[in-house]
């Protein structure tokens, strides 16, 4: 939006300044209106729409509190990761990054 701006006000300036018949500058005036304001709405639109995709994703997946010491034990004994929590090491026959049985 604003590359536009910038764009549509050097134009406005030149088209003030110069010497073009006063139809060149109104038609060309009039299309820096138009195209700004296609500009202001589409940005408009676009926050909108970010703002409501964050409010959604923010109720879809909202921030987990965190986990007491039990209730850690307990997700990793689901992973199946219960002998890396409780200390055991795998056997020296595995291959790195195998889980132990």
């Amino acid at each position: 939006m604003l590359w536009t701006v910038w764009v549509w006000a050097v134009l406005i300036r030149n088209m003030v300044v110069g010497n073009f018949s006063w139809s060149f500058k109104s038609i060309h005036i009039a299309l820096a209106v138009v195209s700004l304001a296609f500009a202001v709405v589409t940005w408009k639109i676009t926050t909108k729409s970010r703002r409501f995709t964050r409010e959604v994703e923010r109720e879809r997946n909202p921030r987990p509190e965190r986990l007491s010491a039990s209730q850690l034990a307990v997700g990793l004994a689901r992973l199946g990761l219960k002998r890396r929590a409780e200390g055991r090491a795998a056997s020296p026959s595995s291959a790195p990054g195998d889980v132990p049985d």
